[in-house]
């Protein structure tokens, strides 16, 4: 069967929902023992002039330390920044009138990378605050990684850390994973259950929508569930005139928001 690719941000988020998956991810990524006790997906920060910030993943760890990951199908230079201002609004999340300094908790940004925007090889890289005279950290509170998948997709190493990475990038082949690996076979029976979901084959096809100047629809990546559904929308197309979305949504098996998105 076809996988869904984790570059897609609905496939990944869905994938993520796996607390143990999740953990294993990031203390690979960070070289750090943190395991996720609770989630937070859309979050959303206002900033003064009615911008909002929207969270791919908020992780909270046992001892509270906040962790955000975004998948970034579209990097550019620009990253750098975006970072910074999502590693400012976690790290201060939960920050009140009464609340001391020293509850600020230690926080991490994980940025995944699907276009190459250092012109090096490193694939895996950490920025913190340090002082440029002695190299001294200024403290534990900031920690910003960055991943490029197409650095690591051909990779021929064989640490968790280099399998997690050739995961992301190529999910739609894995045949090559290690099933030795118990949190890698775990990882990839995952991927196999979510893409049988339909709520999240149609989530893709209106992801893909939505950045269709960069979509080709010949792609594998979504040509199989694009086929499995296409009957239903047409379906859903007779019925946009006599009946709400709900009840279109309930006869055809489509999720509503892809019936919405019929009406546009």
């Amino acid at each position: 069967m076809e996988l869904l690719d984790l570059r897609y941000v609905v496939v990944f988020k869905e994938f993520f929902k796996d607390k143990e998956l999740l953990s294993s991810f990031i203390s690979t990524i960070t070289g750090k023992e943190l395991k996720v006790e609770s989630l937070q997906y859309t979050k959303e920060k206002s900033i003064e002039d009615g911008i909002s910030i929207t969270f791919d993943i908020l992780a909270i760890d046992k001892y509270g330390y906040k962790i955000n990951v975004e998948m970034e199908k579209s990097s550019t230079s620009s990253i750098k920044k975006k970072t910074q201002l999502y590693w400012a609004s976690t790290f201060t999340r939960g920050f009140e009138k009464k609340s001391k300094f020293n509850d600020l908790k230690e926080t991490i940004c994980i940025n995944i990378l699907d276009e190459n925007v250092f012109k090096d090889d490193v694939i895996c890289r950490e920025y913190v605050i340090y002082d440029v005279e002695n190299k001294n950290r200024l403290d534990d509170s900031l920690s910003i990684y960055f991943v490029e998948l197409q650095k690591g997709e051909n990779s021929q190493g064989e640490s968790l850390k280099d399998l997690w990475i050739k995961l992301l990038a190529n999910s739609n082949k894995v045949d090559d994973m290690p099933e030795e690996v118990p949190i890698i076979k775990k990882a990839v029976s995952k991927l196999y259950q979510i893409s049988q979901i339909e709520e999240v084959q149609l989530k893709v096809i209106e992801e893909a929508l939505e950045e269709s100047k960069r979509l080709d629809w010949k792609d594998d990546i979504i040509e199989q569930a694009k086929r499995e559904i296409e009957e239903k929308i047409k379906l859903a197309k007779s019925l946009l005139d006599i009946l709400d979305n709900e009840t279109i949504a309930n006869k055809t098996g489509l999720y509503i928001d892809i019936i919405k998105l019929l009406r546009m």
